[in-house]
Formats: structure tokens, sequence, C-alpha cells
């Protein structure tokens, strides 16, 4: 206890003269003075073209997501199909004649050597006869 007797009992924080008279004068000159800093801004306008270019990629990804572009491999036909279409020619304006010819010119490995001296319906009957509709197909 010998030690609280040595402590002077007298106040050493001072404040400048005046010094109340003028603090909020000083603060608000310091609140004036400093710049608003802002990290980031964005105009409204180009917020909005922003977002609706967003938004059309968005909805284009899913769109072409879930449906692919159409490409010709949709439309290729099984042999039912050809089948199908070689026995009912009269619903697709095809008859024997034209698929006979379209059979003859070919350029296909397994096509026929053609004597010039066998007449169109020789030829036509030796088709019908010895080969059947799935080799005609194959080799279209």
């Amino acid at each position: 206890m010998g030690i609280s007797k040595d402590i002077k009992k007298e106040n050493n924080f001072k404040v400048p003269e005046n010094y109340f008279d003028y603090l909020p004068q000083e603060i608000m000159e310091r609140i004036h003075s400093t710049e608003v800093k802002q990290v980031f801004s964005l105009n409204p306008a180009l917020s909005f073209a922003s977002l609706a270019i967003l938004s059309a990629m968005a909805f284009l990804l899913i769109y072409f997501s879930q449906n692919p572009p159409s490409s010709q491999n949709e439309y290729v036909l099984t042999q039912n199909d050809i089948q199908y279409i070689i026995d009912n020619s009269s619903l697709y304006n095809i008859d024997d004649n034209s698929i006979t010819e379209e059979y003859l010119s070919t350029n296909s490995a397994t096509a026929l050597t053609i004597d010039e001296n066998v007449s169109e319906d020789e030829i036509k009957t030796f088709l019908e006869e010895n080969i059947n509709t799935n080799t005609i197909i194959n080799d279209l």
C-alpha cells in the first residue's frame, strides 16, 4: 500500500484551450473535404443492356440444348419404310420404270454390265425375277 501514497492526485490529461469551441466546425470541414471513392459504378442504361444480352444468351443456350438443330440424318428411312414405299408406289408417284431407271443409273461397284442389244423390258424382267428389293435398296 505504499505505492498509492506515492501517486500524485493531479490530472495529467489536458485539453487545448478553446478545443470544444472549434471541434464541431473542424469535424464538418473534414467530412466535406474528403472525397467519396466509388468502388464500382454502373450506368443504368448499360446495366439494362447487359442484362438483356445475358438473358438472350441464356435463353438460346437452353433452347438449343433442348432442341438441337435439325439435320438430314433425321429423315433416314428404315428398310421396312423403303419396302412399304416400293410396294405402294402409287402413294408416292413412283412407278416400276423409275425405280429400274434409278437402279441402272447408279455407278455402284455391283452395277450390272449391260449389253446394248438387250431391251429395257428384258432388263426389267431380269431384275424383277432375280434381284430382291433388299439388294436394290442396298445398292442405292
